[in-house]
């Protein structure tokens, strides 16, 4: 009887691991069925022709493809992943995987087409453009608070155009080159253009001023302005009114340049005091340190560069805009401020901008007219401050910026004479 009831146990157990090990590879089966080769041909809605370079990615994963010459494309995927189409110039497409065949058809992004793209020798939709042109909008100029308009262009374009600061003092314009180096004796500052209006330098606009810049990067676009444009052309757009109810716009920014604690790091008193007796005792420096004519100075630690540094330099923006009009007659008027700190004591920089401009239309004739201004004022720090502020030894006496002579000792000498600027 016993023995019985142990065959059965055992035929039981076995029973359920035979049914467990089918129903695992069961689930396998279905898993690796489900996991399919899709292919397919990518083609425009346009002319039914096949579209090479499109790039297909399986939504939520890096995982992807390329179509080829041909517009085929081959992917691994799972059914009912979603596979997102994208092409310039099309219009995304987001396709659920049914079958292993699936053929795509896509359809041109007119409004992309259709933008109007200014240069060198008219304006022209961007699908007709045959040169190396890019541009930049309003809205992606408008993100950066910046006093220069090169600044601004910083990172957003790729290709043939390089941006950098040409140092860090407020209100300074940033070094722009398209294409490299085009003279090693001459001008590489490539040439300024508002509103067909060929400049000289940087025009100093505000973002609030721009409609569109157009960078002309080939010599087929720049070849109407001559030699002035060998090292490029920027060609910028202002803002003009639009027909309808009058609109007015105002912005202001307030922003902080930070100086860490660390970011001028110099000795304490103790490090300098090691470092001179160190000196005369391996050179042929023959003077004594300092402190042996003041030993008052022994518990000293002082930084200059409190003095000369300022750590959290304020950037304001103030900007105002009104545009409207009727059908045939519009206006638009902007004014900002432009008002920057700099990370020394008594720089800065403010300038001040302001345009007007309107538009006449009849049937026959468009009269464009505007007026602008811009006033810069710049506050330069004195020449050699960093400088000082490294030579100044830790163990001198604290000096008082309200004063204008510091003293150092009583016994004359030192700081007697040291006038504060």
């Amino acid at each position: 009887m016993k023995q019985n009831m142990k065959n059965k146990t055992r035929l039981s157990w076995g029973n359920k691991l035979l049914l467990a090990l089918i129903v695992a590879l069961s689930c396998l089966i279905t898993a690796q069925a489900q996991q399919i080769t899709v292919s397919g041909i990518v083609k425009s809605s346009d002319d039914n022709m096949p579209i090479p370079g499109v790039a297909i990615i399986i939504s939520g994963t890096a995982k992807g493809a390329v179509t080829d010459f041909d517009g085929i494309y081959n992917i691994q995927a799972n059914l009912k992943d979603v596979l997102v189409f994208r092409y310039l110039g099309m219009t995304t497409k987001n396709v659920v995987v049914a079958s292993a065949k699936m053929d795509v058809i896509m359809d041109s992004d007119s409004e992309d087409l259709e933008e109007i793209v200014v240069i060198g020798y008219g304006a022209v939709k961007k699908k007709e453009v045959t040169g190396a042109v890019a541009q930049v909008k309003s809205e992606d100029i408008e993100q950066f608070v910046t006093s220069d308009v090169a600044g601004a262009l910083q990172g957003q374009i790729a290709g043939g155009v390089n941006v950098t600061a040409s140092s860090g003092e407020p209100g300074e314009a940033s070094n722009i080159q398209i294409r490299g180096i085009t003279s090693l004796s001459g001008n590489n500052t490539p040439l300024f253009v508002v509103n067909g209006i060929p400049q000289i330098g940087d025009p100093g606009l505000a973002p609030n001023e721009i409609e569109t810049i157009d960078i002309l990067k080939d010599g087929a676009s720049t070849a109407v302005y001559g030699s002035r444009a060998a090292a490029g052309v920027i060609l910028i757009t202002t803002k003009q009114g639009k027909s309808g109810q009058m609109s007015v716009d105002f912005n202001y920014t307030y922003g902080i340049q930070s100086l860490s604690d660390e970011a001028t790091p110099l000795m304490n008193t103790q490090d300098q005091l090691f470092y001179e007796i160190t000196r005369n005792s391996n050179t042929q420096i023959s003077f004594a340190p300092l402190i042996e004519r003041f030993p008052e100075w022994i518990n000293n630690d002082n930084k200059f560069d409190d003095y000369v540094l300022n750590r959290s330099a304020e950037v304001k923006t103030y900007s105002l805009s009104v545009s409207g009009g009727a059908e045939n007659l519009t206006y638009n008027i902007v004014g900002s401020l432009f008002d920057q700190d700099g990370s020394l004591i008594n720089s800065n920089f403010k300038r001040y901008n302001g345009r007007a401009s309107t538009t006449y239309k009849t049937d026959n004739w468009k009269i464009d007219g505007s007026i602008a201004f811009t006033i810069e004022n710049r506050r330069r720090a004195s020449s050699g401050l960093i400088v000082q502020a490294g030579r100044y030894r830790p163990f001198f006496p604290e000096i008082d910026p309200n004063n204008e002579v510091s003293e150092g000792s009583a016994v004359g000498g030192g700081f007697k004479h040291l006038q504060w600027p």
